[in-house]
């Protein structure tokens, strides 16, 4: 590599992308968010395990709400159907 090319190549590295920076920023903050996420789920699993073994229940349903303490296992399953609108859409 000559010189030229060189000092060529560090004017390239040096320069900003700004688009590539922003999407780098997205992309951070869409990880740092979904590690958030799961950190509220991890929270919120054990306190569905607790109240669950605390009213004495293995399987809860109502209302379209379904929770499943897994056998053996330190697990649950929520089910939670959306209602439907009149024009039978899901809400949002």
């Amino acid at each position: 590599m000559n010189r030229h090319s060189s000092r060529q190549q560090q004017l390239v590295e040096g320069r900003t992308i700004a688009d590539l920076e922003k999407v780098a920023e997205a992309y951070a903050d869409i990880c740092d968010r979904r590690i958030a996420l799961k950190h509220q789920e991890a929270t919120l699993k054990l306190e569905t395990m607790r109240l669950m073994k605390k009213h004495k229940k293995k399987h809860y349903a109502r209302d379209g709400i379904e929770i499943t303490l897994e056998p053996g296992e330190e697990t649950i399953k929520v089910k939670v159907k959306k209602a439907k609108d009149d024009d039978g859409e899901d809400d949002a």
